[in-house]
């Protein structure tokens, strides 16, 4: 089974499955088994990297006096799109 395949059926899975709390640990498993994900948005255009975050609910404040991002996201948010037809 392909990385990829779990992920997907892990998504489908947490679809129907109850809410649960996410561990930093859980996060940083599922950045891993994407790959190249962070070096991707590290390295994409800034306004594009934004509407990504934007469509996916995400949203970050950065705390100056603590120097920390504080990063919010929307689980339940219905995706409108996927990108390109099958």
């Amino acid at each position: 089974m392909t990385a990829a395949r779990q992920v997907a059926e892990a998504t489908l899975h947490n679809l129907t499955a109850p809410p649960q709390t996410v561990s930093p640990e859980l996060v940083r498993r599922a950045i891993q088994e994407l790959g190249g994900l962070t070096a991707a948005l590290d390295g994409s255009d800034p306004a594009l990297r934004a509407q990504l975050y934007q469509e996916l609910g995400i949203q970050g404040t950065y705390d100056p006096h603590g120097r920390i991002v504080v990063v919010r996201a929307d689980l339940g948010r219905p995706i409108e799109r996927v990108g390109g037809g099958t």
